[in-house]
């Protein structure tokens, strides 16, 4: 008989929640009913998607948590709407990003994003 002999190693992620606060913008029309994501890029090289969940209306403050690796602080972001729903255009007053007792800030594009009904990005940097 063969014996084959195998060695599992166990290796736990450790895993960091991070709260991300999107405020609309106060204008006329400034919401969306679009699908929102966001890619959070840390100074450990490594990213984290997630889709975000709210209304997205004028004036609305939404929040998410999101679970990700240590990234280490925010480099950077890049918030996407899909274009989609009645209403796709959005204009994002500013957006936070706290965790690990850290807080982040990233002031909104200088334009509207997904006006037009088209998929649209813009990637930000900490104010």
């Amino acid at each position: 008989m063969n014996y084959v002999q195998t060695h599992y190693t166990c290796i736990t992620l450790k895993t960091n929640t991070r709260k991300v606060t999107v405020n609309t913008a106060k204008l006329k029309d400034a919401g969306t009913d679009s699908n929102i994501s966001i890619t959070l890029y840390g100074s450990n090289g490594d990213y984290a998607t997630a889709t975000l969940n709210g209304s997205f209306e004028q004036g609305d403050s939404d929040t998410t948590r999101i679970s990700t690796s240590n990234l280490g602080d925010i480099r950077k972001i890049t918030i996407r709407t899909d274009g989609s729903e009645h209403k796709p255009g959005w204009k994002i007053a500013n957006i936070k990003i706290t965790g690990n007792g850290k807080t982040f800030s990233f002031a909104g594009p200088n334009r509207w994003l997904g006006d037009g009904g088209s998929p649209d990005f813009e990637t930000l940097f900490p104010s």
